[in-house]
C-alpha cells in the first residue's frame, strides 16, 4: 500500500470511530436526561433547607441562644 491509501483508511477508520463515539455520547445524554433533572430538582431542595437551617444557627449564635436541632 502506499501512503496515500493508508491515510484514506486511516481517515475513514477515525471518521467512523468519531461517529460512533458521538452516537453514542448523544444516547447517554439523552438516557441520563430525565435523571438530571430530578437531581436538580433535589438540589435545589435541599439548598433551600439548609440556607433555612443555616438562619436558625445564625440566630441563635446571635443571641446566644442554644441551638435548634431538630
Amino acid at each position: 500500500m502506499d501512503n496515500e491509501v493508508l491515510d484514506c483508511l486511516v481517515s475513514l477508520v477515525l471518521v467512523t470511530l468519531g461517529q460512533l463515539l458521538g452516537s453514542l455520547f448523544a444516547d447517554g445524554l439523552a438516557w441520563v436526561g430525565p435523571f438530571a433533572e430530578s437531581a436538580k430538582s433535589i438540589s435545589k431542595e435541599i439548598v433551600s433547607h439548609s440556607s433555612e437551617e443555616l438562619n436558625l444557627i445564625r440566630e441563635a449564635v446571635l443571641i446566644n441562644m442554644p441551638i435548634p436541632m431538630r
